[in-house]
């Protein structure tokens, strides 16, 4: 087989080395989808030290529309109050509010989705 051609398993017929899908629909590289593990925690209940992922940031909403401020990622605990979270990564520190709020614009304000994260 020449340089440059690879051959499809399914049909058996040849392509190029950069296609990703052959003419009969055959997917060469299955694509890995990232889902987090871990089922959603209440903030309450975390402790300094936890590894956790904000799943959403925060958005406030009216109407349908959504308008999303905050922080999302992968961050460790560093101290629970009764408002929210002290948290930290690689970008620094940040003290995320978990209160649902509501503006004198018609506005609510939800707090992100937490999931706790095992560490390796």
């Amino acid at each position: 087989m020449p340089k440059g051609i690879k051959r499809c398993p399914e049909c058996g017929s040849d392509i190029g080395a950069a296609a990703k899908t052959c003419y009969c629909g055959y997917k060469f590289y299955k694509f890995k989808t990232t889902r987090v593990k871990g089922n959603e925690v209440d903030w309450k209940t975390l402790e300094p030290g936890d590894k956790i992922k904000l799943v959403s940031e925060d958005r406030w909403v009216k109407d349908d529309k959504n308008v999303r401020v905050g922080h999302r990622g992968v961050f460790d605990v560093i101290e629970v109050t009764d408002t929210g979270l002290v948290l930290h990564n690689i970008k620094g520190c940040c003290f995320q509010e978990m209160a649902t709020l509501k503006s004198s614009v018609g506005f609510e304000r939800l707090p992100p989705k937490i999931v706790k994260i095992k560490c390796k």
